[in-house]
């Protein structure tokens, strides 16, 4: 392990790569804590989410925003003891996918009113969200470029029958 120090930033590499990168702060008793950083943690002390340093804050709408705000209401409100437990589920997701996609999927459970860290996941698997996809720029191949309706005359099939040609059929 390495650290380097630089006058704005600290960095941390690990067998010659960067791990973290933090802003440098120079006054005593000043803290910079990346709370993605401590999500594990979570799933051994779920009360640290309220308590701990890494957390403050953060479920605030000035932190993770206001959906993960309305995310945690609800599971409290909802599912009482377990609610917590539910919102730090949605809260490891952060640790296994990409930060913006899972801001997508909260914001998406949160319109529709799923209030559970199962549709979170369940979006973030089944749905295609917006930062995932790109369109594809084809304006180099023009021959690729065409769009049409899709349909296609029935004629082609009766050709395809017609035809002559023997079929080899491999088993």
């Amino acid at each position: 392990m390495r650290i380097k120090l630089f006058v704005d930033r600290v960095e941390l590499w690990c067998e010659h790569q960067l791990v973290a990168q933090h802003v440098r702060k120079h006054g005593k008793g000043q803290y910079i804590l990346e709370p993605t950083h401590y999500l594990n943690l979570l799933k051994i002390k779920p009360g640290s989410l309220d308590n701990a340093r890494p957390f403050k804050g953060m479920a605030s709408a000035n932190g993770w925003g206001r959906d993960f705000q309305q995310l945690c209401r609800e599971l409290e409100y909802r599912y009482e003891d377990q609610g917590t437990k539910k919102f730090i589920n949605v809260l490891l997701l952060l640790a296994e996918h990409d930060e913006q996609q899972v801001r997508e999927a909260v914001s998406i459970c949160v319109k529709r009113r799923a209030f559970s860290d199962e549709a979170v996941l369940g979006v973030l698997s089944n749905e295609p969200l917006e930062s995932t996809h790109h369109r594809l720029d084809l304006s180099h191949r023009p021959e690729l470029c065409n769009v049409s309706d899709g349909i296609r005359p029935a004629s082609i099939y009766d050709d395809l029958f017609n035809s002559q040609q023997p079929v080899e059929v491999v088993a």
